[in-house]
This record gives structure tokens, C-alpha cells and sequence, in this order.
């Protein structure tokens, strides 16, 4: 490089601000034919700054312009996008120079889930040598700052991000303790150990227990999307209504509304269930505000702390929490919003809460590990209601607590043993879980 061409905004200083001033680096030949034309040029126009198309001729701007045509088209037929424009080309101009060769290294890591990961260590780090290389990208880009390159062109930097984040993983053991956390057998993780060994050592090729882990980690959605798309309608009656073939179940669907609920984001929502990303923005539009999330979750008189909401969390994501949502989503209409008005204390005539015969079929359908208990204030309890619930053989078990009104209070709880921080969390997954399910049954833009 001897030098750079100066890019100015000349025709644009209405839509262009300073900062879209350029320099485009050049070879020493190149700078040189370039002076060679602009002084052929001032021989015709004098020391004007001119905007031209080729050698600023009508014949010249129209085959200019008719190019740009062809150009748009073969870029929409060459990449098989429809919405591809010629302006796309810049952005991936820009993110080349930040990061050069990342297309080949992305491919392939996104293809087959692996990648040599010394060469790709090797990648990342010949990035982070040159440390101005981003911004000197924006700069010949015409970019202000990097916010511009960041906001709109450099789309890649979530994948250059994860790249990295994988290159600087295989410098750490992949051990039985994270692989227990995210849900996957340990004792897996040795017999693939041992089998990489026994085929891999005459290949020379190391056990890649990252990639090992993301495969296992990405098994469960791929799975759960199939089961999703092929479940006979007969299993699943209320479901998503969409166009074939991704129709989810309302199982799917309530669970994703409910972890939502609970606190979990948005894309380890969709990670848990499996449901496709845009059946999870459509479902987006159920899951209740802040304060009614606070006021579904909270513990006695406080709403639950972090460490509470990731406990909730995980309850929700275990097999308990797909039991209480698989219970609730079977139950008819009137006994669900029977369970709501008792479970979530709401506001209703004195006779809805004396129509006691309505717990039968609660408990009748509730998985066996779980039973219920109901708090119920003395004065508002007759014999008859006292006698039905002892005959539901611990299912259902009733505390008389004179502190409490006409409105019981419900909570979920196990049934094997008494545990009341385990049924804290039930509780706030059961509310959760009575909400949006209540609340999907009138909904027809969720459910059949």
C-alpha cells in the first residue's frame, strides 16, 4: 500500500454526514492510473468535484444503472435469497476485512458441528493480533464509530463470538460435574472417552469432549421438534394453529409460557421445549406481564429472589413440571377454572367455593406423586365438606387454619415426604401453569 482514495460525500451532503467520508486503501499502481484519469478529467471539466457514471455520458449512466439491475438479480438467484440486494454486498465486504476467512471457518464449523479446533484456536488468535482491524474496517466503510458496523452490518458476531468462546473451551478438561448440571449421564461422557480412544489412536485424533457435550446438549431439541411436528392429532387436540407441517402441541406450548412465566429468557425457553423460534414469538403475546408474574410466583408475603426463580425454574423443566402441565392441559374446562379460583385465590361469589364435590375430579386425575393440601377457615366448612375430603385417601389432605377466610389457600406438594421448601416450588409451578392454561383455553389464536 502507498496511499488511499479519498471518498467523499460530493452529491449526497443531504442524506451524509461527515463521517461518511472514506478512505479506500490502494496499491501504488493503482494510485497511479487513478491521478492518471482525474487529471484527464480536469482537462475536460476544470477542478470540479463531479459526480459521474463511468465517463459521465447518458449512454454510460444507463448501462451503469441497467448493470446494477443485472447484479441484483444474479444476487438474488446466487444465493437463493429473494430479498438480496446489492447493498448486502457491503456487509459482507465489511465483515470479511473484520474478519478475514470467516465464512470458510463458519461453514464449516456450522456444517458438521466440529471443526479442527487447533486450527481454528490458531484463527481466533491471528484475529485478536491485529486488534485495530475492526475498526479500521468501519473507518473504510464510511462507519462514524463502530456502533453503526456493530448495529447493522457486522451480523456475524454472535457466531465469531460462540467460535471463540468454543476455542478458549478446549484449553479447560470437560469434567462429570457439568455434564451431571446440564442433564447428561456422566458415565456417557467415559464411554465415548474410551471408544475415541480404542478408533481415534490410530488416527491420531484426540477426544473432543465439547463437541460431545453441545451434540448431546442439541439431541433432545431435534428430538422434541420431531416428536412435536409428528404426534398424531388424536394425542394432542389443542395445538398451535399453523400452517403444515409445524404444528406444536399445547403441551409444548404451555410449558414454553410458563417457564417464560417463571423467568426463564427467551431463547432458553425455546433451547427447554424445542418449539420452533417462530411459534415461540407468536407465543410471546401469552405470557403475562411483570406484575402478574411477581404476584403468580411469589412465596408468602415476598415475591420469589434469584435463587428462588432458578430453583422454580428448574422444577418447571424437570419431569414434575411436565406432569403438572400434562395433568392441567387434560382436565375439562370447568374443573380447571374450579382449581384456578381455589389456587389462585380469586375473586368470586361465596357459593363457587362451597362446591366442594368439584375435588374429585381434580384428584382423580392428579399424578400420584403429588397431593394436595387445602387450608380452609373453620367457620366456612361444614361436615359434609369435612367428611368428603377425609374419604380422598391423602390425596387431597385439609388443615383447618382459623387465620384463613372463605377463599382457601392451595398448595402442591409431594406426596412421599413432607418438603416445604420442594412444595414452595410446585406451588408457583402450578400457578403458573393454571394461568396460561386457563387463560390458552379462551384464546383462539393459541389453541383448536
Amino acid at each position: 500500500m502507498s496511499g488511499g482514495v479519498v471518498i467523499s460525500r460530493q452529491g449526497y451532503n443531504q442524506h451524509k454526514t461527515e463521517n461518511a467520508i472514506r478512505v479506500a486503501p490502494v496499491s501504488a499502481t493503482c494510485a497511479a492510473q487513478l491521478r492518471s484519469l482525474r487529471a484527464d478529467l480536469a482537462s475536460y471539466t476544470g477542478p470540479k468535484d463531479l459526480l459521474l457514471r463511468l465517463d459521465g455520458s447518458d449512454a454510460a449512466g444507463l448501462r451503469d444503472s441497467q448493470l446494477m439491475e443485472i447484479w441484483s438479480a444474479a444476487l438474488k438467484i446466487g444465493t437463493g435469497d429473494p430479498k438480496a440486494r446489492p447493498h448486502s454486498v457491503r456487509a459482507a465486504a465489511l465483515q470479511e476485512r473484520a474478519w478475514p476467512g470467516w465464512e470458510q471457518a463458519a461453514a464449516e464449523w456450522l456444517s458438521t458441528g466440529t471443526s479442527d479446533h487447533r486450527r481454528l484456536e490458531r484463527w481466533i488468535e491471528s484475529l485478536q493480533a491485529d486488534w485495530t482491524r475492526t475498526a479500521s474496517a468501519a473507518v473504510v466503510a464510511g462507519h462514524g464509530d463502530l456502533r453503526s458496523a456493530l448495529g447493522n452490518y457486522l451480523a456475524g458476531w454472535p457466531l465469531i463470538r460462540a467460535m471463540t468462546v468454543e476455542s478458549l473451551l478446549q484449553r479447560q478438561p470437560l469434567g462429570p460435574g457439568l455434564v451431571r448440571q446440564v442433564g447428561l449421564n456422566a458415565a456417557a461422557l467415559r464411554k465415548a472417552r474410551s471408544r475415541s480412544a480404542l478408533s481415534g489412536a490410530e488416527a491420531h485424533q484426540l477426544f473432543d469432549g465439547w463437541s460431545w457435550l453441545r451434540q448431546g446438549l442439541l439431541r433432545p431439541m431435534v428430538s422434541s421438534q420431531q416428536l412435536a411436528q409428528n404426534r398424531p392429532q388424536t394425542l394432542s387436540p389443542l395445538t398451535l394453529q399453523r400452517s403444515d407441517p409445524q404444528r406444536v402441541s399445547r403441551i409444548d406450548s404451555v410449558q414454553y409460557v410458563v417457564l417464560r412465566t417463571l423467568g426463564l429468557t427467551k431463547h432458553r425457553a425455546v433451547e427447554s421445549t424445542g418449539i420452533p423460534i417462530s411459534v415461540a414469538l407468536e407465543l410471546e403475546g401469552a405470557v403475562p406481564d411483570d406484575d402478574t408474574k411477581a404476584e403468580l410466583t411469589r412465596r408468602a408475603r415476598s415475591s420469589a429472589q434469584e435463587r428462588g426463580v432458578e430453583a422454580n425454574i428448574k422444577v418447571a423443566r424437570s419431569e414434575d413440571g411436565i406432569q403438572i402441565v400434562d395433568w392441567l392441559v387434560g382436565m375439562n374446562r370447568s374443573t380447571l377454572e374450579f382449581f384456578r379460583l381455589c389456587a389462585l385465590r380469586e375473586h368470586a361469589g361465596s357459593a363457587n367455593f362451597y362446591k366442594y364435590h368439584m375435588w374429585q375430579p381434580v384428584v382423580e386425575s392428579m399424578p400420584p406423586r403429588f397431593s394436595i393440601l387445602l387450608r380452609r377457615g373453620k367457620v366456612h366448612l361444614t361436615p359434609e365438606e369435612i367428611r368428603f375430603h377425609r374419604s380422598l385417601d391423602g390425596q387431597l389432605k385439609l388443615k383447618v387454619d382459623e387465620s384463613i377466610g372463605e377463599c382457601p389457600v392451595v398448595s402442591l406438594a409431594p406426596r412421599a415426604k413432607e418438603n416445604q421448601v420442594l412444595s414452595a416450588r410446585l406451588t408457583a409451578v402450578l400457578r403458573a401453569a393454571l394461568f396460561i392454561t386457563t387463560n390458552m383455553y379462551t384464546k383462539d389464536k393459541y389453541a383448536n
